[in-house]
């Protein structure tokens, strides 16, 4: 087989084995209610009450995606102090390298809204000091729908634990409004691909020595 006709014939075969790979775990918030009964967790550690993440309505900006349209919103509460409500995924086997994607819209108008994005690597744990953060995004504005890709790190190799989205306002007598999360998917590490370019490497190696 002619060089070229190799390399082409492992890309796609290096494509296919990480497309099989499928996710490891995804959610679309179609059916907040049962989230619970699931295995996610939520805690509230602001210094207010907070509102939790619940099932999102369509007032503050049109549904998502998926089967209902659903997702899982939090907003503020003005008691004027802070809050930090908590949504935890059940328990998931986690790698260093895997990817986290996830649609989010910060309403913003004018108030400030971030959520958070977090991982812990004990077990079920829900201590939040626990988690350690991965990603954050704010805005006073509203962002629209955005499609959101984090890797996970950290953790080290095929450990136990949790990933958990914080919707986050400092002081809700200045800030915070609403924000909605939508099509989570847990993308295994890409070790397929890396294999196959280490493939790639040796019979292009090989090649040049012949």
């Amino acid at each position: 087989m002619k060089l070229k006709n190799l390399l082409a014939a492992m890309v796609m075969a290096g494509v296919a084995v990480t497309a099989n790979a499928g996710t490891v775990f995804s959610e679309s918030f179609d059916n907040v209610a049962g989230l619970g009964s699931a295995g996610w967790a939520q805690v509230s550690s602001g210094t207010g009450p907070g509102s939790g993440w619940f099932d999102g309505i369509p007032a503050p900006f049109p549904m998502g995606v998926g089967a209902t349209g659903g997702y899982i919103a939090a907003n503020y509460v003005d008691t004027g102090g802070s809050i930090a409500d908590w949504l935890m995924t059940p328990v998931l086997s986690l790698s260093d390298s895997m990817t986290v994607q996830f649609m989010l819209r910060l309403l913003g108008d004018g108030y400030l809204d971030t959520v958070d994005l977090l991982v812990s690597s004990s077990g079920s744990s829900t201590a939040l000091a626990d988690f350690t953060q991965l990603a954050s995004f704010s805005s006073s504005t509203d962002t629209g729908w955005t499609n959101q890709s984090v890797s996970i790190s950290g953790v080290g190799s095929g450990a136990s634990g949790r990933l958990a989205f914080r919707y986050f306002v400092a002081n809700t007598a200045i800030d915070g409004n609403y924000a909605g999360i939508d099509s989570l998917a847990v993308i295994p590490e890409p070790a397929s691909l890396a294999l196959v370019s280490l493939a790639l490497a040796g019979v292009v190696a090989t090649r040049r020595r012949a």
